[in-house]
């Protein structure tokens, strides 16, 4: 991407935003149109409660200390 934008002059945004619906549009040919599910560890990283909070809420927290 860096390339393109270095030498064809193409504005970075267009790129990335080319690029999105590039890789998107890869992405579900590659998987046949089929959701790939998220395995039950990862799902409590965006949707679960720790410590009687979100978990996004905690890593804000850990993290911003």
């Amino acid at each position: 991407m860096g390339l393109i934008v270095a030498y064809l002059s193409v504005p970075p945004f267009i790129l990335t935003l080319g690029g999105l619906s590039v890789f998107a549009s890869l992405a579900l040919v590659v998987s046949q149109n089929t959701p790939i599910p998220v395995r039950d560890g990862l799902s409590s990283w965006g949707f679960g409660s720790w410590l009687g909070l979100r978990a996004p809420v905690v890593m804000l927290l850990v993290v911003a200390r």
